[in-house]
């Protein structure tokens, strides 16, 4: 932790919301302990939480090798992973507990008995306090590890030591998931005039199996921050080959040790090569001839926000009223105003989309916004006339 303090502070912009939430990852850290066991060592109990009147899913894991028995209770997430590996629906086993909580435990214990030697990774904190002390996740043999703090302690010197002279833009630190961008200061563009943008780069992790590691690069609109997604990412995931338990605990802590070394020194190579300015340069010119691809003044608005609707998979006809909500936005900025909407204007829409309302602090919407953003920019000259065609009116007959 103390060797990467000098690069977190530099990062931080005198904010704190960055290191706020890394100091609690390392602490977090401090108190994690993994282990593998099959279903069958495993045993559900449902104990009544005394202050809050509610029964508390909880496993009790057999000690093996000298370890002692340990009891836990299971967190929401951690209880749904079980429940899924069980194939039993989160809602009904929700509904049933506190209805039946004595034949709701035979009935999940007899689940898990015919898993047999079936391994399940058990990952928890060690500790006292809201959220200490629970099992955080009940994932696959398969889980490969890459934990919240050794990205950081890798991401971090390569940032804060390249010429972009980065600062964060956004942390989101939760359960189950982690999500940090940041902007470089130094490469800036204007693929037209008064339209900013800068290189950025977005970290997005998750240590209990809710998904992959993700670096992703990004351009942001500094008008309003919205961000898209480039072509350039590097995806790890976390499922793997299977796992011999037995195979498994004969591996010496080096070994292991190099095998996740292996998938960080892999994201430091890509972030280095992702914060240089000849990619965002790149970038830029797409962004450029993106401005430049225009339609007519009389295009349908309405009818434009529902073919986007129906062209982005992630979105349905609720979000009709947000794409035009995003546009009308889009279209008071610098670099859009007094201009005919174009291919740039709508990628700046949908991207715009994650900032409105309450969506700023959802990891998932920001990231279906970003890739969207990409898609209309990428898109084919003839995506791009079956996506506009219909709302641009056919010219009257004299």
């Amino acid at each position: 932790m103390h060797d990467i303090l000098p690069d977190m502070k530099q990062l931080d912009n005198s904010s704190e919301v960055l290191t706020q939430g890394v100091i609690n990852i390392f602490e977090k850290e401090q108190r994690q302990v993994d282990c593998y066991r099959p279903f069958g060592a495993l045993d559900f109990s449902l104990p009544m939480d005394g202050d809050s009147k509610t029964f508390m899913p909880t496993l009790t894991i057999e000690g093996q090798r000298g370890e002692p028995t340990v009891t836990r209770p299971l967190n929401d997430h951690a209880f749904f992973q079980l429940m899924n590996k069980l194939n039993f629906d989160i809602r009904t086993a929700r509904n049933t507990m506190p209805l039946a909580p004595d034949s709701f435990t035979t009935f999940i214990n007899d689940l898990r008995k015919r898993k047999g030697d079936e391994i399940a990774f058990l990952r928890a904190y060690d500790g006292v306090g809201a959220g200490q002390g629970h099992f955080r996740a009940i994932c696959s043999d398969r889980f490969k590890v890459i934990d919240n703090a050794n990205v950081i302690k890798t991401v971090f010197p390569v940032l804060a030591n390249s010429d972009g002279e980065w600062t964060v833009v956004k942390t989101l630190f939760s359960d189950t998931k982690m999500l940090m961008s940041f902007r470089s200061k130094k490469h800036v563009g204007e693929p037209v005039v008064n339209d900013l943008m800068a290189l950025a780069l977005q970290i997005t992790n998750s240590e209990v199996a809710q998904g992959s590691f993700n670096l992703q690069q990004m351009m942001l609109t500094l008008a309003c921050l919205n961000g898209m997604l480039t072509s350039n990412n590097l995806k790890k995931k976390h499922l793997g080959k299977a796992v011999n338990l037995d195979d498994f605990q004969v591996l010496t802590p080096q070994t292991k040790q190099k095998i996740a070394d292996a998938t960080l020194s892999e994201i430091k190579d890509n972030i280095s090569y992702y914060s240089q300015e000849k990619s965002f340069n790149q970038q830029i010119e797409l962004m450029r001839l993106a401005h430049e691809d225009t339609l007519p003044d009389n295009v349908d608005a309405y009818k434009l926000c529902e073919n986007l609707t129906k062209e982005l998979k992630d979105h349905d006809k609720k979000d009709n009223k947000l794409f035009l909500e995003s546009l009308y936005k889009t279209r008071t900025q610098d670099g859009y105003k007094n201009k005919p909407i174009s291919r740039a204007t709508l990628v700046n829409t949908v991207t715009g989309v994650a900032n409105l309302n309450d969506r700023f602090n959802n990891a998932d919407v920001q990231e279906i916004s970003q890739k969207a953003g990409n898609k209309i920019l990428h898109m084919s000259k003839s995506a791009w006339r079956n996506l506009t065609s219909s709302a641009v009116p056919e010219p009257l007959v004299a």
